[in-house]
């Protein structure tokens, strides 16, 4: 029952920080547009290297 719990809490955390979050200005670009940052993009890098590192060190292969 909690490695259930704990496999669908990375996602938990996202919809938390999609819900909740505020964006702040990281710069801007040509033309004037201003560079947003939130929280779920943060997390988003942070749990596709995660999972990106799981994946390379259990060997599978992709698709099965």
């Amino acid at each position: 029952m909690m490695k259930k719990i704990f496999q669908n809490f990375p996602l938990v955390i996202l919809a938390a920080a999609i819900g909740l979050s505020p964006s702040f200005s990281a710069g801007e670009i040509i033309g004037g547009r201003i560079i947003e940052i939130r929280v779920e993009d943060i997390l988003i890098v942070i749990l596709g290297l995660v999972w990106l590192a799981n994946f390379l060190v259990s060997g599978r292969e992709i698709g099965k």
